[in-house]
């Protein structure tokens, strides 16, 4: 596993670098993107539940882990919130009170995070 994670902390390192230099939207940065997302799904079950979600936020995505207090499980990928504006602009750390609310079909719950995550793949 630690070769994995090491070629896909690479990837988002590459990935990092273009939107530093304001290349968020260029083909490079979109590029790499699909690779990231390629790796993560081809390498799914070798890579552990947290670097997957964690790689994929550091990139851009944002996935949000739900659950429905009946075994299943979803990440979100479309939703509303509000603005958080109630934390401390001068601490980086600070956090922020916000609602969410996530739009969410059927087919969207899954048995096991790991299930819901390839679905959140497969759909991207």
């Amino acid at each position: 596993m630690v070769h994995l994670d090491y070629n896909l902390k690479y990837l988002m390192r590459l990935r990092q670098m273009l939107i530093d230099q304001g290349k968020v939207d260029s083909p490079e940065s979109n590029e790499l993107m699909k690779q990231i997302d390629e790796y993560i799904y081809e390498n799914r079950k070798d890579l552990s539940i947290d670097f997957i979600l964690e790689g994929l936020a550091s990139i851009g995505d944002a996935p949000s882990l739900l659950y429905d207090d009946e075994g299943h499980w979803a990440i979100g990928m479309e939703g509303i919130q509000n603005v958080g504006f109630d934390f401390d602009h001068k601490d980086p750390k600070s956090k922020a009170n916000f609602d969410s609310t996530w739009f969410l079909n059927r087919e969207d719950w899954k048995d096991s995070i790991r299930e819901a995550i390839v679905w959140y793949l497969r759909r991207k």
